[in-house]
């Protein structure tokens, strides 16, 4: 289990294989919260039983996109690099 912090200032410095392994593992989670909503919005935002529970189902929806945007973002950014999500 790798236990090690590597801060974003620290990406210079890793070796390539895990910079690689990085970006891949990074993409597949923004992969997964594009893909999500797709798979769940369609069906539950209409049969949501009230206007609330649509608001909660759309707004679950457009962070799990966000969180994609961001970490696609960060994924594709070279070291050093910093994204417009990031706040910095």
């Amino acid at each position: 289990m790798f236990t090690d912090q590597v801060e974003r200032n620290d990406l210079r410095r890793q070796n390539p294989e895990y910079l690689d392994l990085l970006r891949r593992v990074l993409a597949i989670q923004a992969d997964c919260e594009i893909g999500g909503p797709h798979l769940y919005v369609d069906a539950m935002l209409p049969s949501a039983p009230s206007q609330i529970d649509q608001l909660v189902v759309a707004r679950t929806a457009a962070e799990e996109i966000d969180h994609a945007t961001w970490k696609r973002s960060e994924a594709s950014s070279p070291p050093g690099k910093t994204s417009p999500y990031s706040g910095s």
